[in-house]
């Protein structure tokens, strides 16, 4: 979803999707500002790229 919105430059929605997760994971308890930051580390991430998944093979047969 991430890198889907950012290849299409929807950065608007982007940050909605932001917005709405951070806001639910402070209504379960967790940091606001971690979260924020978590999200923006996983932007970062998947703008880049670089995949945090790796493909398991072993798990396919």
């Amino acid at each position: 979803m991430i890198s889907g919105l950012l290849k299409t430059g929807r950065l608007s929605k982007l940050e909605e999707l932001e917005d709405e997760l951070v806001e639910e994971l402070a209504n379960q308890g967790f940091d606001e500002r971690a979260s924020c930051e978590v999200f923006s580390a996983l932007v970062e991430q998947y703008g880049s790229g670089d995949s945090p998944f790796r493909r398991k093979v072993h798990l396919v047969h």
